[in-house]
């Protein structure tokens, strides 16, 4: 499972910001928000966003 619009709620969480935190845990449990995914896909898609596997974060 992976999500549409990244939720960023681990940033939210590092920032302290609580308007920041409950808007991320919205969008991480909103299921409009979900798309099923198979585990090489979501690594793959994971990898190439957030800079995994020696990519810069944000590659397309």
């Amino acid at each position: 499972m992976d999500h549409i619009k990244a939720h960023r709620l681990k940033d939210a969480l590092d920032s302290g910001d609580a308007e920041r935190i409950t808007a991320a845990q919205a969008l991480f449990w909103d299921k409009a928000n979900w798309m099923p995914m198979s585990k090489p896909c979501h690594d793959k898609k994971t990898a190439r966003l957030d800079g995994g596997f020696g990519n810069r974060k944000g590659g397309a």
